[in-house]
C-alpha cells in the first residue's frame, strides 16, 4: 500500500484507505473539467516518496476532516 493511491472524487472509493485517497471535485458533465491539471504538481511530487501515505495523510489531513464530521455530527 505504500505506493498506491486512489484518486477519487467519492470518499467512499477509499473508506478503507483513508491515507491512500486523493480527493478531487467531481467532473461529471463538465467540459471545463481541470482536476487532474491540478494534481499535477502534487503528482510530481508523489512518484518521489517512498510511502504516498505520508504525503497524503499531510496533504489532505483526510483522518482529521473525518474527525471533525463525526465531532460536529456527534457519530
Amino acid at each position: 500500500m505504500k505506493k498506491t493511491f486512489i484518486v477519487d472524487n467519492s470518499p467512499q472509493a477509499f473508506g478503507f484507505h483513508v491515507d491512500n485517497g486523493v480527493p478531487i471535485k467531481s467532473f461529471y458533465n463538465d467540459p471545463l473539467d481541470n482536476e487532474l491539471i491540478k494534481l499535477m504538481k502534487f503528482l510530481d511530487e508523489i512518484r518521489e516518496v517512498d510511502d504516498v501515505r505520508t504525503l497524503i495523510k499531510s496533504r489532505f489531513k483526510l483522518r482529521e476532516r473525518i474527525e471533525n464530521i463525526k465531532v460536529n455530527n456527534k457519530v
